[in-house]
């Protein structure tokens, strides 16, 4: 089923829930709203509030107790498990607090890890790496290892390594969280860039004021419930 909506990302009456014990959690209470391409989204709020929750059904990490998630106008719930990791794998780029570079490989090599998984033809993938490392700013830095790049610099890899399958949502938890305030924004400000300049959706969880005054749009979770700000 496909929504007949231009927005690159439509929630509908989301609820997630979880067992604790005997106890029902109600993790996000009939969260509603839309995004459409080409816009850096952050998603603010206190600890506990449900940022995270939203972030990992964004990324069909996780489904939905009930309502609909259409990323590109495709209903996740109606996508088996093999079609969501296909999903994940060609249309979501991941950015994470830590990095998550794999130490043994390049700079280089990290971003056109993604490549393997969609079979994109070996002689393409480094010449699309290198591209996109120029396109974050580091491409004179394709062959160190993570272990010698500043926190930063391991950030813009995450980055490219999110975009190198193309895909039309980038969701970053805490992407600024082991960063420096000045670093931090500059990253932010990137995200934003390539939003705008490449048409993707990026969605950022953020605990940092000044780095939700960045984004395009904000959302606002506390207690499960959602607000555009």
């Amino acid at each position: 089923m496909r929504e007949e909506r231009d927005e690159a990302i439509v929630a509908q009456d989301v609820v997630k829930e979880y067992r604790v014990g005997g106890t029902i959690v109600r993790a996000l209470d009939g969260v509603t709203f839309a995004l459409k391409r080409g816009l850096l989204a952050a998603i603010v709020g206190p600890s506990g509030s449900g940022k995270t929750t939203l972030l990992n059904l964004l990324g069909a990490l996780d489904v939905p107790t009930s309502g609909d998630i259409f990323i590109g106008g495709v209903n996740l719930k109606g996508l088996g498990e093999q079609e969501l990791t296909a999903h994940r794998r060609a249309r979501v780029g991941f950015v994470f607090q830590r990095f998550n570079l794999i130490p043994n490989r390049t700079a280089l090599e990290n971003v056109m890890l993604p490549m393997e998984f969609v079979r994109a033809p070996r002689a393409e993938r480094g010449e699309r790496a290198q591209r996109l490392l120029a396109a974050v700013g580091i491409a004179e830095r394709a062959a160190q290892w993570p272990s010698r790049l500043s926190g930063g610099e391991q950030q813009r890899v995450a980055i490219a390594r999110a975009l190198a399958n193309d895909p039309s949502l980038i969701l970053a938890d805490e992407p600024t969280g082991n960063l420096d305030a000045a670093t931090g924004q500059a990253i932010v400000t990137l995200l934003g860039e390539l939003a705008r300049k490449r048409q993707k959706t990026v969605v950022v969880v953020t605990h940092n004021a000044a780095i939700a005054a960045l984004a395009d749009v904000t959302l606002a979770i506390k207690d499960g419930k959602l607000s555009a700000g």
